[in-house]
């Protein structure tokens, strides 16, 4: 019986996983459905990974938005960073510190073995959303590069 009890277990969790598309609201699927036509429109080409992200490439960089909550639509946009080695940690950490004290709107997001950063934004229009997605970009664009030059002047 305890048996049973696991694998009706691992099942679950198994198809909760597997569920995840379906878990965008009605209103956070037709913001990303305007938002890829949007990105289309700009001359991207957008798609969904299998994460339900919307995922783009500008300049070979990969940008993404996820998102999530369930009253309105909370837009994570992210740009890709880089992995790093054990050794690189405390000094990347400190570059991420420089870059959240120094540059407005996004932040240096340091994971186990790699770094990302991140505009977190409540939107809920895509029509608004046009207005700020360059300046977005360019300040997800300045935390990296202020990342990559404060590991660069003190390595």
């Amino acid at each position: 019986m305890e048996k049973l009890k696991y694998i009706v277990l691992a099942l679950a969790m198994l198809l909760a996983t597997s569920l995840r598309a379906d878990d965008l609201t009605p209103e956070q699927q037709r913001y990303r459905a305007a938002l890829m036509q949007f990105l289309s429109e700009e001359g991207y080409s957008p798609s969904i990974d299998e994460e339900d992200d919307l995922v783009f490439k500008k300049e070979g960089e990969l940008y993404w938005f996820s998102f999530s909550g369930n009253s309105g639509v909370y837009l994570e946009f992210h740009r890709a960073g880089f992995s790093f080695k054990d050794e690189q940690r405390a000094l990347l950490t400190l570059a991420a510190n420089e870059s959240n004290r120094t540059t407005r709107c996004a932040k240096a997001i340091v994971n186990s073995s790699t770094m990302s950063f991140a505009v977190e934004i409540y939107s809920h229009s895509v029509e608004d959303f046009k207005y700020t997605f360059y300046d977005f970009m360019s300040c997800l664009d300045a935390a990296y590069e202020t990342v990559v030059d404060y590991f660069n002047e003190h390595k």
